[in-house]
């Protein structure tokens, strides 16, 4: 077992340092206590991603591009990120406080569509998303059993999801071989790029065991990054962590938890 997560690791490890700055994000969840949620998001493209925000209402139609587009109507309002001339959605949050993030990942690989299929492209998901759901089990189910085809687009990128709730509740989404991928999750989630959140799994498990907090990776890798904001967050989630355990519930600790989250994305 020793072994194979080694071969692992170092398979993983050189993906990771042939990928450039511009593929170098990272996402986390933070749980922290009295039912606050906090995410954070390092957007680190290695040039200007021509970022705008825009604020979009609810009962707005809307269409997706390409061959048998989807349609619908957006059933709630949003606040939403979008880059390289409002072509990507890339994080956004909606009026029931459901948050979504894609990030770049090089082992997607999308499927020819089926002409029986409604199709959308991997950019326009978080938009989808934010549009018409108010919890993560709420988009699962819809993306589990809805015929709806997630297609590339150009330029052609890889992407992978993120939607995050105010439970805690997490949904990592990810298109290998063509098909859809859900890892469901609750609490402290983090996610970067490269390799695949399956593979990172069993990656960090084995960093796990060598005592994480201790031994964090330095490189700005994929797979170091990945380590670097899970070993912040299990310090911050820590029994010992006495920043959160003198607190008195409420805005305190609310402003607490999104300084938190500030430092680790700043360590990241």
């Amino acid at each position: 077992m020793k072994k194979k997560l080694l071969a692992l690791l170092c398979g993983a490890v050189f993906s990771a340092a042939t990928l450039t700055a511009a593929e170098a994000c990272t996402r986390i969840t933070f749980a922290a206590n009295d039912n606050i949620v906090v995410t954070g998001r390092n957007m680190d493209w290695d040039k200007d991603d021509l970022l705008k925000v825009h604020i979009l209402p609810r009962n707005v139609q809307r269409k997706s591009e390409g061959n048998n587009p989807l349609s619908w109507e957006a059933k709630y309002g949003s606040v939403v990120a979008y880059s390289f001339n409002d072509k990507y959605a890339n994080s956004g949050m909606n009026e029931k406080g459901l948050q979504a993030d894609l990030l770049y990942l090089g082992e997607t690989r999308y499927n020819e569509k089926s002409l029986k299929e409604k199709a959308i492209p991997a950019r326009t998901l978080i938009q989808y998303i934010l549009d018409n759901f108010a919890t993560v089990a709420e988009a699962k189910k819809a993306l589990e059993t809805k015929p709806l085809h997630i297609t590339d687009g150009e330029p052609s990128l890889g992407l992978h999801f993120i939607v995050t709730d105010t439970r805690g509740d997490n949904v990592i989404i990810e298109i290998i071989n063509g098909e859809l991928k859900f890892h469901s999750r609750e609490g402290n989630v983090v996610m970067t790029n490269d390799p695949s959140y399956d593979v990172m799994s069993k990656i960090y498990e084995y960093y796990k065991e060598k005592d994480l907090s201790r031994n964090m990776p330095g490189s700005p890798g994929s797979v170091d990054r990945f380590m670097r904001a899970a070993g912040w967050l299990e310090q911050l989630s820590s029994d010992k962590n006495e920043a959160f355990s003198k607190l008195v519930p409420g805005e305190e600790m609310t402003m607490q938890a999104r300084m938190s989250v500030l430092s680790v994305m700043r360590n990241v």
